[in-house]
């Protein structure tokens, strides 16, 4: 089951960095580093089987799938452009509450589909309170991503939420501070967030999928 999940979700993933970088806005130094796809489709198989063992059913596993997928193309994007594409992050909403909603309904968890619209909003509440408190250091990308992660976060558990919530700004703030020693940056420099915020995700259903 686990090999059959992450399998697809590799050789996907590694096709959409691909694809990223073939763009032509694509910086041309990123261009034909082919391990720099399999280092993605690694990642993606990774939190495909790690989300296959944790979760339920097949119905609730498909949108942890498009998200191991879409995110590698968000995270190289966003790095490079400092951007989350709508046509990459939007779909994820219908995707995620249908998904949700048939698992409700054909394998019964009822309460993980409230606390998914539950921790859907809270979280794209919470995105967009800081970005009106401080404009600038996060884009309108990062707070509808944060729907998403939320929803998917709650649908494993409050626990799982909290955790996703706060890895991100704690990874954020860890590289930040490595970049700044490091002189390769200043604080008032704007760096890509959703990176942060998909991998604050990765770890929290890895180390579920560890102790499950």
């Amino acid at each position: 089951m686990l090999i059959a999940a992450a399998v697809p979700v590799a050789l996907a993933a590694w096709g959409a960095s691909a694809l990223v970088d073939r763009r032509p806005s694509a910086p041309p130094a990123r261009r034909g580093r082919w391990w720099s796809h399999a280092v993605a489709g690694a990642l993606a198989a990774l939190f495909a089987a790690a989300a296959a063992r944790v979760l339920q059913g097949p119905l609730s596993w498909v949108p942890f799938a498009y998200l191991a997928v879409a995110g590698v193309a968000m995270a190289r994007i966003d790095l490079h452009e400092l951007r989350l594409p709508d046509r990459l992050v939007l779909p994820a909403y219908p995707l995620t509450a249908v998904c949700f909603a048939a698992a409700a309904v054909g394998e019964g968890q009822w309460m993980a589909l409230g606390r998914a619209a539950g921790g859907g909003v809270l979280l794209w509440g919470l995105y967009r309170l800081l970005r009106a408190l401080r404009p600038g250091e996060l884009g309108r990308g990062d707070v509808k991503l944060a729907g998403v992660l939320g929803a998917q976060l709650a649908w494993l558990g409050w626990g799982a939420w909290w955790a996703g919530a706060m890895l991100g700004f704690v990874l954020f703030a860890v590289v930040g501070i490595i970049t700044l020693r490091s002189q390769r940056t200043s604080w008032r420099a704007r760096r890509a967030f959703g990176p942060y915020m998909l991998a604050g995700e990765l770890a929290v259903v890895s180390g579920l999928a560890l102790v499950s």
